[in-house]
């Protein structure tokens, strides 16, 4: 949990100091510690700081996958060997069913030479598909993964905000001795950071791949891919503390979301639109002020995260259904119902 907090804030491990940076970048956080030393003489105190971003921290999770491998190749090496005996046994079989046509043939037996020459050619024809069998089986590559998903929750409130600023920050500005003191004592803090375990899910993949069809590599990023997906869904849907948020925007008339099939949407599928408040505990929670309803969903199953925004596609569609409020309000964001 400490780690989490000093990614939040890029702490140096070296100097002790801090920065809002990243902070600004994903929710726009517009405070300093400046603004923390004004806000303590404001009549609102360092409430200023929780309105402007004490949602990121209080929004912060952690998924642990621990993901086993059952290799498929391995059972189908083993069918291989199997048919590959099979086909043996008939490729004798038949040589001896043709041994025996010729003997009864020379014997002038000729009814019972037939007899054995449609035998051999059974047992030759089914050598030959055994042998198919086999080359077939041992191109089947893919991996199955069970993972078992364990989702943890970073432990935020107001007052662990007022300690970052009133006894852990660190920049350029602050004198040396005081910077030494307030890094010794974030080193030695690591109790005070926690993380609270929300929950688990066990997913499994069953999506059998051909070797054959791409490189064994990417077979397995592949399904594990699909399997921590999957097993994220889950976990959103069974936990809604971690459903996932989006913003949208309009173009025109029309409502737009970059989230689709990745994220599961689906067409027709309601979304409700939420809008922030601080609750009488001063904790970031939502309100339901409109419902929406998407369209074609966006597919971006494939796309990188670094051209995720630069493919050309707006997103999926959404409509209008209710709204008790502007939706063009800034802080707007959807979530699945």
């Amino acid at each position: 949990a400490q780690k989490i907090v000093c990614r939040w804030f890029n702490r140096s491990p070296y100097t002790g100091q801090m920065n809002m940076d990243l902070i600004h970048q994903r929710g726009g956080y517009g405070a300093f510690y400046d603004d923390y030393q004004r806000a303590l003489s404001n009549v609102r105190g360092t409430s200023m700081l929780r309105d402007e971003g004490i949602e990121l921290l209080q929004s912060t999770f952690v998924l642990v996958c621990d993901m086993d491998y059952i290799d498929k190749a391995k059972r189908a090496k083993v069918g291989a060997g199997i048919l590959a005996a099979l086909s043996a046994v008939g490729q004798g079989m038949a040589q001896y069913n043709y041994s025996q046509a010729r003997m009864q043939a020379s014997r002038g037996n000729y009814a019972a030479a037939q007899r054995s020459m449609n035998a051999a050619q059974g047992w030759n024809a089914g050598s030959n598909l055994t042998m198919a069998g086999a080359a077939v089986v041992g191109d089947i590559g893919g991996f199955r993964v069970k993972m078992k998903a364990y989702l943890y929750k970073l432990r935020w409130d107001d007052t662990m905000t007022q300690t970052i600023f009133r006894d852990y920050w660190v920049d350029a500005e602050t004198p040396y001795d005081d910077a030494q003191s307030r890094r010794s004592r974030f080193d030695n803090a690591s109790y005070n950071f926690t993380l609270d375990f929300v929950g688990k899910y066990s997913s499994t993949s069953s999506k059998t791949i051909l070797r054959s069809w791409r490189n064994e590599d990417e077979v397995i990023l592949d399904v594990c891919e699909r399997c921590v997906n999957k097993g994220m869904k889950e976990l959103a849907k069974t936990f809604p503390i971690f459903r996932p948020r989006a913003p949208f925007y309009f173009v025109g008339a029309n409502m737009y979301s970059h989230i689709g099939r990745k994220e599961d949407v689906t067409y027709g599928k309601y979304y409700e639109v939420i809008q922030p408040f601080k609750d009488k505990n001063g904790q970031i929670d939502y309100k339901r002020v409109g419902k929406v309803r998407a369209g074609s969903p966006w597919n971006n199953r494939d796309i990188d995260f670094s051209n995720y925004f630069d493919v050309g596609d707006k997103g999926t569609v959404f409509y209008t259904q209710n709204a008790s409020i502007d939706l063009h309000t800034p802080g707007l964001q959807i979530r699945e119902l």
